[in-house]
């Protein structure tokens, strides 16, 4: 297991905080195949929800609000909260000095200035 799985896992306030869903057996399938997926590939760096339904097979039309009815959010709003709860976790886990760029690459952001505007929109202030 990865530093990140462990923090993240650790962290219990991933779902709880923000009210994230968790897969329900009664979802449609592609929902459930786009949350694994969402899920599994959360750090990689340049993973988009394009890049998500094109390796689920799963196409555009509709998805987005399909997938905001069962999970309460759209799938790039899921993946943003989810790496900015993430992050929250390195923070408070590692209790060490991590340089903006060192922690947005580790949350899955190629860019600390796109991971501070994110952090900043989800959580009202700044990752610094």
């Amino acid at each position: 297991m990865s530093t990140q799985e462990e923090v993240c896992r650790n962290g219990k306030n991933i779902y709880a905080t923000n009210k994230l869903k968790q897969p329900d057996e009664k979802w449609p399938n592609d929902v459930i195949r786009a949350l694994k997926c969402l899920n599994g590939n959360l750090f990689e760096q340049g993973f988009t929800v394009t890049k998500m339904r094109q390796a689920c097979n799963i196409p555009q039309k509709n998805f987005s609000s399909r997938f905001k009815y069962y999970v309460g959010f759209t799938p790039a709003l899921y993946l943003k909260y989810h790496r900015i709860q993430c992050s929250i976790g390195f923070i408070h886990h590692i209790k060490s000095s991590f340089s903006m760029s060192i922690l947005a690459f580790e949350v899955g952001y190629e860019y600390p200035s796109t991971f501070g505007n994110a952090f900043k929109s989800v959580i009202g202030y700044s990752p610094k």
